[in-house]
């Protein structure tokens, strides 16, 4: 019986010790951040102009995809007007993607829905062609925020809303 004890005891201590020091190497390794390349797309914006997103190569690019109808997107629109009058001239380009059907908003409704919130950014409707590239079906949550580095690669995807969370990576990509 004594030595079932001891065994079970240095089986149990041998299994901690194994998910203990598993995850530690003798480097002091930096966690590599995964990145992807955005999907181009070209959709026509609220405005009529085209617009291809590598076109904004160079430029770290905020990609919104919202709806009308969305409150924590009515809540987030007004931080993104502010960061692009802020940092437009630093390199910052937000893109708005509708992802409103016909029979949720029509193009008139968004906008009076841009105006209303004073975007100062372009505003295209989806067609359900991009996100269907982003997402599959359709975002798993709005709004959802793709950060795309200088590169063209997604470095940070933020679904929902939490303000302050935005600029304090906007602005450290810009830097």
């Amino acid at each position: 019986m004594r030595f079932k004890l001891i065994a079970l005891c240095v089986t149990l201590l041998t299994i901690f010790m194994a998910f203990t020091f598993s995850g530690c190497s003798k480097d002091n390794e930096k966690a590599e951040v995964k990145t992807i390349d955005a999907p181009d797309f070209t959709l026509t914006a609220m405005t009529g102009e085209d617009i291809t997103l590598s076109q904004y190569r160079g430029k770290v690019v905020l990609l919104d995809f919202w709806a009308t109808w969305c409150g924590p997107c009515m809540l987030s629109i007004p931080e993104l007007v502010r960061l692009q009058e802020k940092y437009r001239d630093k390199g910052l380009v937000v893109l708005g993607v509708s992802v409103d059907t016909l029979s949720q908003a029509d193009d008139g409704q968004i906008l009076k829905f841009m105006r209303t919130f004073g975007i100062n950014y372009p505003v295209m409707r989806d067609d359900g062609t991009v996100s269907g590239t982003y997402y599959g079906d359709s975002p798993a949550a709005i709004p959802t925020m793709h950060i795309i580095n200088r590169e063209g690669k997604i470095i940070k995807t933020i679904s929902g809303f939490t303000q302050g969370e935005v600029p304090n990576i906007v602005e450290t990509l810009l830097k």
